[in-house]
């Protein structure tokens, strides 16, 4: 008799079998360490990255709380449709519908050298099929965004560093959350037109408030504007108090009364780039952060552009770069 079978003789009633199992699943899964050996992995490792080295043995964790018919299949790791129904009813089942989106859509960052990258991409088209076809599982953006395993980081992110185009993957992830998700959609322009006169203009991004790439190729261009033609802001969730890095916090000193700290949640997040009446929003990254990811799903200014294109958008992008 296995462990599944075991509490299923032991605990007749439904609810307290059901809350016995849930209790156990979510402790291993959010103490994964304390349950699969991963000796190399440091604090600072990222999330997306030792994801990549327990997703199998963190599945064969899971397969114990499942019937012994569903624990053979899941414990094969054979990716094809009865594996992925069983997966996915299981994680629905147990309240895990974060680790439904890192199973699904989670991908290497490290590939073996003679690796087809085309079955690699099929293989993963096909989990974003899967997914779309299941609908919504959100009710709200923040249901979503705040979840403890969806905040931490993007499982599609190590796409960014294979050579290939992403272009077809991303537009098909975006798809996938839109499914998950539809209330990622929201509008807070209207039939607005940008201004005839100083363009409100908005940089976003957390990364500007730390000694990071995305600082130090941005905060020129911020930094020299033309200010008869632009009112500047610079948007971020990070506290002040928190800014990391010496170029960081002297870029902060410098422009301390163009920042914005976002509120924690999405949707009041939204509201408040809206009501700033922007022109022109500039994410100056789209996919190295879950929020600017998500948020990039709703129009918050007439026109948004996206530099540095590790992901496309999800909402529709204008240039005016000939006007700045």
């Amino acid at each position: 008799m296995d462990y599944y079978e075991y509490y299923e003789a032991i605990i007749p009633e439904e609810r307290t079998k059901y809350n016995f199992f849930y209790t156990r699943l979510n402790t291993m899964i959010l103490q994964w360490n304390k349950f699969i050996y991963q000796n190399e992995f440091k604090n600072e490792n990222s999330w997306v990255y030792i994801f990549e080295f327990i997703k199998c043995a963190l599945i064969d964790i899971i397969a114990e709380f499942c019937p012994k018919d569903q624990k053979t299949i899941l414990k094969l790791h054979s990716w094809d449709t009865e594996y992925k129904e069983i997966l996915f009813k299981t994680l629905l089942k147990y309240k895990k519908k974060s680790l439904i989106i890192w199973c699904f859509l989670q991908c290497a960052y490290f590939i073996q050298e003679n690796c087809n990258l085309e079955i690699l991409n099929s293989e993963l088209s096909k989990n974003m099929d899967f997914i779309i076809s299941k609908g919504k599982l959100f009710d709200t953006v923040d249901e979503l965004y705040l979840d403890p395993l969806l905040i931490i980081s993007a499982p599609l992110y190590p796409l960014s560093y294979r050579n290939q185009n992403n272009k077809d993957i991303f537009i098909k992830r975006n798809q996938t959350y839109l499914s998950l998700c539809p209330d990622l959609k929201y509008d807070g322009v209207g039939d607005r037109k940008i201004s005839d006169s100083v363009l409100n203009i908005a940089f976003l991004s957390d990364f500007l408030t730390k000694d990071s790439s995305v600082l130090r190729d941005r905060m020129g261009i911020i930094e020299n504007l033309n200010s008869e033609k632009f009112n500047i802001k610079i948007i971020t969730s990070v506290d002040p108090k928190n800014i990391s890095g010496n170029l960081s916090k002297q870029f902060y000193e410098r422009n301390k009364d163009k920042f914005i700290i976002l509120p924690k949640k999405i949707k009041d997040s939204r509201e408040m780039i809206s009501k700033l009446n922007l022109d022109i929003l500039i994410y100056c990254e789209i996919g190295m952060a879950v929020k600017s990811y998500l948020l990039s799903f709703s129009r918050l200014a007439p026109i948004q552009i996206n530099t540095c294109l590790l992901y496309t958008s999800p909402s529709r992008r204008d240039g005016l770069l000939s006007r700045m």
